[in-house]
């Protein structure tokens, strides 16, 4: 049956167990458990593991986490140590001694609490990131409605622009027309923290553009993260450009409409990694949603 008594009481369940009712198999069990910090369950004089109703429940909802809602499993192991962190000292302490028979009872009754303290601290964070998700997304829409009453090309690339700025903070934010006949990108807006920067109007040959990698990803309409920039694979107008702005990483994700290249918004920081998981979320939902609009007003000249 796999379940079994679990310091007296019923309901500890083998891996094996753990294993059919969550679809998580026994050797991703023990990675979460042994590399993660995910699980802690209970072991026998034997050390066999002992797995919970909780148990099974985390479990189920780390599944979730990572299938549905994009976490890895870095950042859940992240909420649970600073989850850990916050625990009472009472619970630490009585975690840490050896029990005999007189306070394995106790010992126990810690454990199950710790687990409590544990799933409701990551339940109330990935909630809260949930509803910040959907702060973006609404953020995100306003911003597309405002581009789509705009007049001309260039005040659709501003509006898009300073509204994407404002969600990505301090770091420089520019919107780049592809031209595939010439192979180039035209800097069409730029801001920071909602204010407009000044663009340079002359359309820049790709082939001139960063390393290969960057190259290919605007032709071929992938995202492009470098976390650090090679100042010495640049070409002679990049590296220039870059060493004067300073910056150190960028992001790049491409606007599309119709299967086709039609932009590139890219996200600019002036240290290394320092253009963020998040702000590059921000920007692929920008992308997707903009793309057509942008087409729309480039197309009208």
């Amino acid at each position: 049956m796999g379940v079994i008594a679990v310091g007296g009481i019923p309901g500890g369940f083998k891996i094996g167990t753990a294993s059919r009712r969550t679809g998580i198999s026994s050797a991703t069990l023990r990675v979460w458990e042994e590399q993660y910090g995910l699980l802690t369950p209970q072991r026998t004089g034997g050390g066999q593991r002992l797995y919970t109703e909780s148990d099974i429940d985390r479990v189920l909802y780390v599944r979730e986490l990572i299938s549905n809602r994009g976490y890895s499993l870095q950042a859940i192991a992240g909420i649970l140590d600073e989850a850990r962190h916050r625990m009472p000292p009472l619970i630490q302490d009585l975690l840490k001694e050896d029990p005999g028979a007189e306070s394995r009872r106790l010992v126990q009754m810690a454990g199950e609490l710790r687990a409590y303290l544990e799933d409701a601290h990551l339940r109330t964070a990935t909630k809260l990131d949930q509803i910040r998700e959907g702060e973006v997304l609404t953020k995100v829409q306003a911003v597309l409605r405002r581009v789509a009453q705009a007049s001309s090309l260039v005040e659709a690339a501003t509006v898009l622009v300073s509204g994407s700025s404002e969600l990505i903070g301090q770091q420089p934010t520019t919107l780049a027309l592809y031209q595939p006949a010439e192979d180039s990108l035209r800097m069409l807006a730029s801001a920071r923290s909602g204010q407009s920067l000044s663009t340079e109007g002359e359309p820049l040959p790709v082939a001139a553009l960063l390393p290969a990698g960057f190259r290919t990803a605007v032709r071929e309409g992938q995202p492009y993260y470098l976390r650090c920039v090679p100042a010495d694979e640049l070409g002679p107008a990049a590296g220039k450009r870059m060493i004067a702005s300073g910056v150190q990483s960028l992001y790049a994700h491409p606007l599309t409409a119709a299967a086709q290249v039609v932009g590139v918004l890219l996200v600019t920081s002036r240290r290394v990694d320092g253009v963020r998981p998040e702000v590059r979320g921000i920007c692929a939902r920008v992308a997707t949603i903009s793309g057509p609009a942008i087409a729309y007003f480039a197309a009208q000249g």
